[in-house]
């Protein structure tokens, strides 16, 4: 808010912002071992939003490290190749945004979180995060749901679109957050895809994130 506020004052219009380089770093000690499970891929998904929501100011958004360091859509060796949680996420925004942002208003629990290294306490923080998209015949609501545990149903209500009756589900969930994707079971974490009667409600798995897709 103070950027907008001091852009606004000084050249009278938003100051674009490039974000050339973001990822989910975490300690140098891990940046050739990287994080690789699905809490990453939710972290990520949560930075989407963000990016969405301030989009008239974030005008290109660049992920660092997209190969075998910090949080990576993709693992090599020197004979396999394994896309991580985070891979099906991106994949899954990629395919499914629209190009213009829509407002969205979320009510649901809350918890606290605690203080993170140069992260300060939260109360109340969401346990459901809601962004969403539209093209001209075409509307995606994207919802992270980051409880561990419980499943959270909620209601979805639309205004100014007319919705078809169906709704196409993709959802990336896990056990929890810590399942991963190996050499071994390359597909333990993967985006699910399904298409449904739509009534407005629906129930959120934990540890997911879902992109329903609803068409004029």
């Amino acid at each position: 808010v103070r950027i907008e506020e001091t852009a606004q004052r000084l050249i009278g219009r938003p100051l674009p912002i490039a974000f050339d380089e973001w990822n989910i770093l975490g300690p140098l000690s891990r940046f050739t071992d990287p994080y690789r499970s699905q809490r990453e891929a939710i972290g990520i998904a949560g930075i989407l939003h963000a990016f969405h929501r301030q989009a008239r100011h974030v005008k290109t958004a660049a992920m660092f490290a997209m190969i075998n360091s910090a949080a990576p859509p993709i693992l090599t060796t020197r004979d396999s190749l394994v896309r991580t949680p985070v891979h099906h996420v991106l994949r899954m925004y990629r395919e499914l945004s629209g190009n213009a942002g829509v407002p969205t208003e979320t009510r649901c629990p809350g918890v606290d979180t605690p203080a993170l290294l140069n992260l300060p306490a939260r109360k109340a923080v969401p346990v459901l995060d809601v962004s969403a998209t539209r093209d001209d015949d075409r509307l995606t609501v994207f919802v992270i749901n980051r409880d561990p545990a419980e499943h959270h149903e909620a209601r979805i209500d639309v205004s100014g679109f007319p919705c078809s009756g169906r709704a196409r589900v993709h959802v990336v969930a896990a056990d929890g957050y810590s399942a991963e994707n190996t050499v071994d079971d390359p597909a333990a974490v993967a985006e699910r895809a399904s298409e449904i009667e739509w009534n407005g409600r629906l129930r959120f798995p934990p540890c997911s994130v879902t992109a329903v897709v609803l068409e004029s």
